[in-house]
């Protein structure tokens, strides 16, 4: 793992960081990092193409959390709840937006994510963009924002189908404070 950039506010404060991953194991590092920034209230977005690891991060993220029950991705249920109440106080909702329009207020509505916006507990919003103009009306910022994608390959690499590929392709991760 590499970690290509960090900005600093005047203040000395991490604003953000940027790594490039080349294994799962490197984005569990990088998510125990995150998951000592992670407060009561944290509104986390992750934003990146379809398997780039977004769900990959959140998994490790609650590992490093200490959950250790079954972490399911919310790609059908749109939601799932995490208990992390024991060990830090508050619940860990992961939203995957994915297959939602974001184009009717009901539609949000009833997904619940209005009732998990009380100041105690965590969200980890996949496809955080399918909000759309409803970010105002929910009062929804992120405290933390992931941007993960496959980085490029430089141009005189070989092309190759991603399924006869031997070695990980490489995950850009920007993390925004």
């Amino acid at each position: 793992m590499s970690k290509s950039h960090i900005k600093y506010s005047s203040e000395g404060r991490v604003m953000s960081e940027s790594f490039i991953l080349n294994s799962e194991e490197e984005m569990t590092l990088v998510a125990g990092q995150l998951a000592t920034k992670i407060q009561k209230g944290d509104i986390i977005f992750l934003h990146g193409n379809l398997g780039a690891g977004k769900t990959t991060l959140t998994r490790a993220l609650l590992r490093a959390l200490g959950f250790e029950g079954r972490v399911k991705s919310p790609t059908f249920t749109v939601m799932e709840p995490y208990d992390l109440t024991h060990l830090h106080g508050f619940f860990l909702y992961h939203y995957d937006l994915y297959r939602i329009s974001g184009e009717s207020p009901d539609e949000l509505e009833n997904i619940g994510i209005r009732d998990q916006l009380n100041q105690k507990d965590v969200l980890v919003i996949e496809w955080p963009e399918r909000l759309k103009s409803f970010r105002s009306f929910l009062r929804l910022e992120p405290t933390i924002e992931v941007f993960i994608d496959f980085c490029e390959l430089p141009q005189d690499a070989p092309q190759k189908n991603p399924a006869e590929m031997t070695v990980p392709r490489k995950i850009c991760l920007n993390i925004l404070k």
